[in-house]
């Protein structure tokens, strides 16, 4: 459930895509707020009168102890929100949550309670227990009965915060068969994916800076000193990085593919040399090219644009390049149902040519082809026609 809280008492009770809480920001509807969002709910604040100053206003919800998901401030829309502008506002703020919500959907953030009852099922004055560097170790700190130890081989159990990969847990049942191994999560039995979040990751003075430590321990392992001056800020602009190279797990195709009349147009669609950039998921080193796309129109047809930001959709994730052709013809064939739809890629790789067997001259060509393209000859044989003319 997503609940809007207005602390300015501006706005009406009617607000489309929110349930309704409170106007007046008062002791009695903070603690309901709090507990609606201890219970899993999304709480939005909307504040006009306090926008002016961002700041400001943070600083007045941390000192009433305010538990919030979103702040939506007059001056993110361009808007006031009162009187007739509040519907409208409102349907701007609530496009932008929906896009924050799936920009976050990867990160799962663990509450207090779930760790504490996780931690009962092991908590016991008969258990010595060594916590898993560093997860573990911190989820050990937490109980209250068991022992503590360092050392793992005087350990009676051991606990980790997370089953990911599942290697950490299989090292330590080959060394240790007779040790049982305890997680607060394992990602396969709840079918979790994504980037947890545990509280005492989220709740120190440096956030959540998890990933920032694993790249700094990166540098390290290649034998570099993180600390020299050029790297000082390398693990930070590697992040940013990131989030551009692989921002194709944040968007989804059907928020791109809006569809026009063809007002009778039924021949091939081609779109030639879109720039290509992608990530070998087996090396983690780039492979860049071009990709051709075409679909048979049956009655629909797509901004030319769309096409080019389709390829990047896929291509910016860890991907093998015949996996985009195939996510492209495939997208094109759900949402805009044409008649057939073809990707071509043509592609240099790098984990070919700085490593391995440094292949410089080669290029791979993948080709997903769907419906009248693959059914029919001639058809095919038009597309390739028109790919490969000069």
């Amino acid at each position: 459930m997503r609940i809007a809280v207005d602390i300015d008492g501006v706005l009406t009770n009617e607000i489309d895509g929110f349930d309704y809480v409170t106007r007046t920001p008062n002791i009695e509807n903070i603690e309901r707020v709090n507990r609606l969002h201890q219970a899993g709910h999304k709480i939005v604040l909307f504040t006009a009168r306090l926008a002016q100053d961002e700041e400001i206003t943070i600083n007045w919800l941390k000192k009433h102890g305010v538990e919030y998901d979103w702040l939506v401030l007059e001056k993110m829309f361009y808007d006031i929100l009162i009187d007739d502008h509040a519907t409208h506002c409102f349907d701007q703020a609530e496009n932008w949550i929906c896009k924050k919500e799936r920009e976050e959907m990867k990160k799962v953030n663990v509450p207090w309670n779930w760790v504490f009852g996780r931690l009962q099922k092991i908590d016991q004055a008969d258990k010595i227990v060594y916590g898993i560097p560093k997860g573990g170790m911190c989820a050990s700190a937490f109980l209250k009965k068991a022992s503590v130890t360092h050392d793992p081989e005087k350990a009676t159990l051991f606990l980790d915060d997370v089953v990911d990969s599942g290697r950490t847990k299989k090292i330590y049942e080959d060394r240790y068969p007779q040790t049982p191994f305890f997680a607060l999560i394992d990602k396969k039995d709840w079918d979790l994916s994504g980037w947890l979040v545990f509280p005492w990751e989220k709740e120190h003075p440096g956030k959540e800076d998890t990933i920032q430590e694993n790249i700094v321990r990166q540098l390290q392992y290649i034998g570099e000193d993180p600390n020299r001056e050029g790297l000082l800020e390398t693990p930070n602009r590697i992040v940013r990085a990131w989030e551009e190279l692989f921002a194709g797990y944040k968007q989804d195709p059907i928020e791109l593919l809006k569809t026009f009349s063809t007002d009778g147009y039924d021949q091939i669609v081609l779109l030639k040399n879109i720039e290509l950039y992608s990530m070998c998921e087996h090396h983690m080193l780039p492979f860049y090219g071009k990709a051709h796309i075409a679909y048979l129109p049956d009655g629909r047809v797509l901004g030319v644009s769309k096409l080019a930001r389709l390829v990047d959709i896929y291509a910016r994730r860890l991907q093998i390049q015949e996996r985009i052709g195939e996510q492209v013809t495939t997208a094109l064939m759900e949402y805009l149902k044409p008649k057939g739809a073809a990707c071509v890629i043509e592609a240099d790789h790098m984990c070919m040519r700085m490593r391995g067997c440094s292949k410089q001259q080669s290029t791979m060509v993948t080709s997903s082809l769907k419906g009248g393209f693959f059914d029919n000859p001639q058809t095919r044989k038009e597309l390739m026609d028109l790919l490969w003319r000069k």
